[in-house]
């Protein structure tokens, strides 16, 4: 998973923003400003209003905020900040399209005008325009080759749209000038294994964790990228970071020990899907060497595959994942067990065929793929 850096909306306030602006007419120049709280004068120079509209936009008062920015632009329709300040209050109530235009207005009054290409960038990224994004990108580093963020979020949108090989050349001229980043360690890594190079990924993951010990996604995504490579000793212990990012406990209410390997006499495991259709047939392969242990188990699945399910012999329980969990001693989501068992690449159960479709399903099959009926 690519980690994308925290975007700040830019409000530019006149003081931090005039470039191309007539300070002495700004100062003299007054508008009348109605429909505001009583807080608010009703005559206001034009720095006023912005300082006003400014804090409505940091409360998060954007509605306020935006009625103010279009007075100010009626007054003065190229006022660059104004324009600016107006497409985020756009942007933060998800009117992308015309945040974008006051954006673009902001470029043509002012092309320099950094606040803007930046915030440009940050909402086509946000609303999946990667190729107008990467534009934006490109010309606020023109402008300002330092900004970080911009050189990362850029490798990022690169790399969505699989231009691995560019988006890690993003990555690397942020770590240049900024090393102790790791997030971009962690996307850099991302991008290296997309292209096969997993050694090299990894020495990145390893050098986000140096600087950040309990990064999840990089935990995680080590852990991936071992499993890839056949190494389950380590890659089933990174695996497990997963859980610090998404836990499905919480979906199933389980407040259970998770089972470690230990001894089951007697006890009853519940064993739960935790991601797809491939991933429960592919690892219920289990169940007979944990049944060996003197488990009871439940086994609970995605509901469609609860018929295929019903063939493995010396279930306690079968059910379907959207009930509610039955009383159990321990439980375990399925893609923990290889972990917990200690799986090598020698050691993968392997009883092919485990599952077997129904006869009725081998015939239709061979007249052609037809869904299975509940």
């Amino acid at each position: 998973m690519i980690t994308t850096t925290r975007n700040r909306v830019v409000p530019t306030a006149p003081d931090s923003a005039r470039r191309g602006v007539d300070e002495s007419s700004c100062r003299t120049e007054n508008i009348a400003i109605t429909r505001l709280p009583t807080i608010v004068s009703k005559q206001l120079n034009l720095h006023q209003a912005m300082d006003a509209a400014i804090q409505f936009q940091k409360s998060g008062k954007h509605q306020e905020s935006e009625r103010i920015y279009r007075q100010i632009l009626t007054a003065k329709p190229d006022w660059t900040p104004a324009l600016n300040n107006l497409g985020n209050a756009l942007a933060a109530t998800d009117r992308t399209r015309e945040a974008v235009e006051y954006y673009q207005r902001a470029l043509v009054v002012q092309p320099d005008f950094v606040d803007a290409a930046h915030n440009l960038a940050r909402v086509c990224h946000q609303s999946g325009q990667l190729d107008a994004a990467i534009d934006a990108y490109v010309r606020v580093l023109r402008m300002r080759p330092e900004m970080v963020d911009a050189h990362n979020n850029m490798g990022i949108a690169l790399c969505t749209l699989n231009r691995f090989s560019e988006g890690c050349a993003a990555f690397q001229r942020a770590l240049k000038l900024r090393p102790k980043q790791p997030h971009t360690y962690n996307n850099l890594g991302n991008g290296l294994c997309a292209q096969g190079l997993f050694d090299e990924a990894i020495g990145s993951y390893h050098r986000a964790l140096a600087l950040r010990p309990n990064y999840p996604a990089a935990h995680l995504n080590l852990g991936l990228v071992l499993l890839s490579k056949g190494n389950f000793v380590r890659g089933w212990p990174e695996y497990e970071w997963r859980w610090r990012i998404d836990d499905p406990r919480s979906r199933l209410n389980l407040n259970t020990p998770w089972w470690d390997g230990n001894m089951l006499a007697g006890r009853t495991l519940l064993l739960h899907n935790e991601q797809g259709f491939g991933d429960t047939i592919h690892f219920v392969r289990y169940i007979p060497e944990i049944l060996e242990r003197g488990a009871k188990i439940i086994l609970m699945c995605q509901p469609a595959l609860l018929r295929l399910m019903k063939q493995i012999k010396g279930l306690h329980r079968l059910l379907p994942s959207d009930q509610s969990a039955p009383k159990h001693d321990y439980h375990c989501p399925m893609l923990t067990l290889p972990g917990v068992m200690g799986t090598t690449l020698e050691s993968i159960p392997a009883p092919v065929p485990y599952l077997r479709a129904e006869e009725i399903y081998r015939n239709n099959g061979k007249r052609g793929y037809r869904p299975m009926d509940d």
